[in-house]
């Protein structure tokens, strides 16, 4: 038989592998998506009035 070459695995892949790592990025996507709609809400209430 061949030996294959080890091939190395993708970042995007490890995310996807590990439930923590893609419960805690799920959850940074959201604070900052949120916060960034947010403070833009605010900050476009403030400048029409």
């Amino acid at each position: 038989m061949t030996d294959l070459p080890e091939e190395k695995i993708p970042l995007g892949q490890r995310f996807y592998d590990s439930i923590f790592i893609l419960f805690i990025l799920s959850n940074l996507i959201t604070l900052f998506s949120y916060d960034i709609w947010g403070m833009l809400d605010l900050r476009l209430v403030t400048w029409v009035k």
